[in-house]
C-alpha cells in the first residue's frame, strides 16, 4: 500500500512541475475550428508556448469540460475581463508557424479562470 501512495505522490509532483500558468490577462483572439478545437491567445506571452498565427493555447471544445471553458472564455471576452490560463506547455516552445509550431503543438489548456 505504501508503494502505491508513494507512486501517487511522485506522479502528482512530477505532473504539476510541467504545468504552466498565466497571470490575469485580456483575451486577444479566439478561433473555433469545425473539428471542435478552440485556439486562443491572451495578451501576456506565456512561458513554454509557441505561436501559431497568433494563437498559443488550444483545447477540445466538444467535450463537456471544453464546452464549459469555451463558455467562460467567450463570456470573459464579451465582458472585457481578464482570464487566468493553466496549461501543459507546447512541445515546440519558442517557435512560430513554419518553424515548428503547428496546431498540434500548441500549449494544451487544462483550466481557465475568471476574476
Amino acid at each position: 500500500m505504501k508503494k502505491y501512495i508513494l507512486a501517487g505522490i511522485l506522479f502528482l509532483i512530477s505532473s504539476s512541475s510541467f504545468a504552466g500558468y498565466t497571470a490575469p490577462s485580456p483575451i486577444k483572439g479566439i478561433y473555433i475550428g469545425k473539428d471542435g478545437m478552440v485556439r486562443f491567445n491572451v495578451e501576456m506571452i506565456a512561458e513554454g508556448t509557441c505561436d501559431f498565427y497568433n494563437y498559443r493555447f488550444a483545447f477540445d471544445g466538444s467535450t463537456p469540460g471544453g464546452k464549459s471553458m469555451l463558455s467562460l472564455l467567450l463570456s470573459a471576452k464579451i465582458a472585457n475581463k481578464d482570464v487566468n490560463v493553466w496549461y501543459n506547455p507546447s512541445t515546440t516552445p519558442g517557435t512560430i508557424n513554419g518553424e515548428g509550431c503547428t496546431l498540434s503543438t500548441l500549449a494544451q489548456v487544462t483550466n481557465i479562470g475568471l476574476r
